[in-house]
């Protein structure tokens, strides 16, 4: 669903507490221009 509506919308897309990446990671794989922010450095550690 998020790919779907991002295809529609190019530019920097900003995930606000991205978590482990979750949802960011896979729109990555596809080529969308993501970034997330996440405050957790546990989260931010899994998502690296």
């Amino acid at each position: 669903m998020l790919d779907e509506l991002l295809r529609g919308h190019p530019g920097i897309s900003l995930e606000i507490g991205c978590g482990s990446g979750r949802l960011l990671l896979p729109l990555l794989q596809k080529g969308h221009n993501v970034e997330g922010l996440e405050l957790s450095r546990e989260m931010l550690d899994l998502c690296r």
